[in-house]
């Protein structure tokens, strides 16, 4: 029998074990397997969801300058942004990002992980809202299974998840806020 590379990854995610799998690289899913029950939330594509993705990130980070420059305001993300996407104005990124892809817009969210370690509490506000979006996508899956019984494992995986301490950190928090007893592990673990 072949299983799809959903399943594949959540049990590889999960060594086996009965639990759930957070992903979020460039896109973003949830899925869970209770007693061969599967189930998944998110991944609906970068249009629609992906919430907590790389793809998310960049898009927040952008659209809040430009809510702050609609406010006559300055945003503190705006340096970077023009840095990111190479043009002298705000105006100019927005022409660029309709002729990107969403994976090369998605690269954005690592200079905005990195000005967030630098602190930059524009950056960490958009980073702690996608994680918390992600956080409770999580929860309401797990709450999707009858609470009986119920293995609390949860694998977090893909780019955004493992390499990003301020998401994952804000991700446990949540998590473990609604259930103290859940085991979350970092999952680097190929699918090969």
């Amino acid at each position: 029998t072949f299983i799809s590379d959903a399943k594949l990854a959540l049990i590889n995610g999960l060594e086996g074990k009965d639990g759930f799998l957070a992903i979020a690289g460039t896109g973003s899913i949830v899925y869970g397997r209770q007693a061969n029950k599967y189930l998944r939330a998110g991944g609906w594509g970068y249009l629609l969801d992906d919430i907590g993705s790389a793809y998310r990130i960049s898009q927040e980070a952008v659209s809040t300058a430009l809510e702050k420059m609609d406010k006559g305001e300055q945003s503190s993300l705006v340096p970077a942004i023009l840095d990111f996407f190479k043009e002298d104005s705000l105006k100019d990124v927005v022409s660029k990002y309709y002729t990107l892809t969403r994976t090369e817009i998605a690269g954005f969210s690592l200079k905005i992980a990195q000005i967030a370690d630098q602190g930059n509490q524009e950056a960490i506000n958009v980073l702690t809202h996608q994680a918390d979006l992600l956080a409770n996508e999580i929860i309401n899956l797990i709450n999707r299974y009858p609470q009986k019984d119920i293995s609390l494992n949860l694998a977090l995986s893909g780019s955004v998840l493992i390499n990003n301490s301020i998401i994952q950190k804000k991700i446990n928090s949540i998590v473990k806020s609604a259930y103290p007893t859940i085991n979350i592990t970092i999952s680097a673990r190929n699918n090969t």
